[in-house]
């Protein structure tokens, strides 16, 4: 929705989303979907921190990567999930994810630059990942609350890189699955 004000400076106010009261609350910390951009150059370290875009705003966050077990007994529908950053926002049934963090998870170290996954013991292919119907979640801690609403697009980037350097900025991006 747009909305014309012609006696307001532009100036004096900045992108924001009108909502109903009390549907949105400010939240740090969600978890998601998560794909790694091939142009980016690096790994993706969990416990490293990135800016993090969603909904106009940009804030810090540290990352915490998991990975769903092989033989989690839930109801998690792993390839809904790892379809999720492949669909528009509107194809993707998020009521079908039953997310739930009673689930057992895998801490994943690192998401190297040639797509290996290093876990605390171990590492694989994110290729033989994927064979194995697992899915990578993202927890991010934000510096500050922002307001999040359930699927919202998310990007990951390293504003630090010298434009020089010619590396890509984006890291990764996904879709929100839960807020807390």
């Amino acid at each position: 929705m747009a909305v014309l004000v012609p006696a307001l400076n532009a100036d004096s106010i900045e992108r924001t989303i009108m909502t109903s009261p009390s549907l949105l609350n400010p939240k740090n910390i969600f978890c998601g979907s998560f794909s790694k951009v091939k142009h980016f150059k690096g790994g993706i370290k969990s416990k490293s921190k990135f800016h993090i875009s969603i909904n106009h705003i940009n804030v810090m966050g540290e990352l915490h990567l998991v990975a769903t077990l092989k033989d989690n007994n839930t109801d998690f529908n792993h390839a809904l999930f790892n379809k999720i950053n492949s669909k528009r926002t509107e194809e993707i049934e998020f009521e079908k994810l039953q997310f739930d963090l009673g689930m057992k998870f895998e801490y994943i170290e690192e998401v190297s630059e040639n797509n290996v996954i290093k876990f605390t013991k171990g590492e694989k292919t994110l290729n033989e990942f994927k064979e194995e119907g697992r899915s990578i979640i993202l927890i991010v801690k934000l510096a500050k609350p922002v307001f999040i609403r359930t699927n919202s697009f998310f990007i990951g980037s390293r504003m630090d890189f010298h434009e020089e350097s010619k590396n890509c900025r984006i890291a990764f991006y996904g879709h929100s699955v839960l807020t807390l």
